[in-house]
């Protein structure tokens, strides 16, 4: 099978998986609590980077909270969406550290910038309307959209063998954010997971290889756009931020 088609069935899996799960409490609590309780003996068996390792059981652990949220009472507690927050921070400084380490600073700094560009915790909430009480962020479209520039990049960086497949696994929160940019991380959490656990337990399903990256102009390129991006987009977050905050001081009672 050709690596289009690979990629294809992979972002089908995924979006397929995401939409399931996110619909059934019961199969969320068997892939991500019962299953890695069962594979984990297996999986140790297994030779995979520390980074992955990180990255399998925090996002594991993430989507288990994620769970609880929207179908538990933890939900009233506003304190808990800080641990949101802080687990995209955290999934941003695990590969912004890699990057810094393998000496790709200009994506590094990008990964930084989308940190400090990240909109707060006010703006975390569950959709208590919605029959699936989606855990929604109001993240702009366009910071979504210089993540996944960011990590694809990352992933250029690191994994050289599978920038192919990632564009399958970035592509579906993406497409979906560009219909409802607010379940983004949801989406982001549910597939990513997904993934890891499937690359885990079948490596040779997931992992084929498409493309090796070895030309590195077009990596610096790639580097510098990531970097570029993020420098434009830091630039107008702090703009419209100060735009704002002039417009509120000359509108408040103090101002007149």
């Amino acid at each position: 099978m050709d690596a289009f088609s690979s990629s294809t069935i992979l972002f089908a899996v995924l979006f397929g998986g995401y939409e399931f799960l996110r619909r059934s409490k019961i199969f969320t609590a068997i892939t991500f609590l019962l299953l890695p309780l069962i594979m984990t003996p297996f999986w140790m068996a297994t030779d995979h980077r520390t980074f992955l390792w990180l990255k399998l059981y925090s996002v594991i652990g993430g989507v288990i909270f994620l769970a609880l949220l929207r179908h538990t009472t933890l939900s009233k507690q506003t304190l808990l969406f800080r641990l949101i927050y802080l687990a995209l921070v955290l999934n941003i400084v695990e590969a912004l550290v890699v990057d810094m380490m393998n000496l790709k600073f200009f994506n590094g700094i990008a990964g930084i910038l989308l940190i400090v560009t990240l909109p707060g915790i006010k703006t975390i909430f569950i959709d208590a309307e919605g029959r699936q009480k989606d855990l929604l962020w109001d993240i702009p479209f366009l910071w979504i959209l210089g993540y996944t520039v960011w990590n694809w990049v990352f992933v250029v960086n690191t994994f050289p063998e599978a920038p192919f497949r990632h564009l399958a696994i970035l592509g579906v929160p993406f497409m979906i954010a560009c219909f409802h940019r607010k379940v983004w991380l949801q989406v982001r959490a549910y597939t990513l997971g997904i993934y890891l656990i499937l690359y885990f337990s079948a490596p040779e399903v997931v992992s084929y290889t498409a493309i090796t990256w070895s030309d590195t102009v077009i990596l610096s390129a790639l580097n510098i756009f990531s970097f570029g991006w993020m420098v434009v987009y830091t630039y107008q977050h702090f703009h419209r931020t100060e735009q704002r905050m002039r417009v509120e001081r000359n509108t408040s009672p103090s101002g007149l």
